[in-house]
């Protein structure tokens, strides 16, 4: 097994991304998607469910707040529901 190009390097303070998950109209995904990608480095989207519109997003602790400002504004356009981790 090749060993890890990075396995010395000490990992990041911070660096950790805060994980949310959330359901939104599907035909909407792509759409956060594409916002969420033309901010370098706020964080990802990933799709969980694409037929019942459920997202995880992964996002930057340093981005927090530029990605609830992007919520903010997606709110006003389609309904977004914060899930629990544990959703079903």
């Amino acid at each position: 097994m090749k060993p890890s190009r990075f396995t010395n390097l000490p990992a990041y303070p911070g660096a950790e991304p805060l994980i949310r998950v959330y359901q939104m109209p599907p035909g909407e995904i792509g759409y956060l998607t594409n916002l969420v990608e033309a901010y370098d480095g706020i964080g990802l989207v990933r799709t969980l469910d694409s037929s019942r519109g459920i997202i995880e997003c992964w996002i930057m602790p340093d981005y927090e707040e530029v990605f609830e400002c992007l919520l903010a504004g997606l709110l006003k356009e389609f309904p977004m529901q914060l899930l629990d981790q544990g959703f079903d």
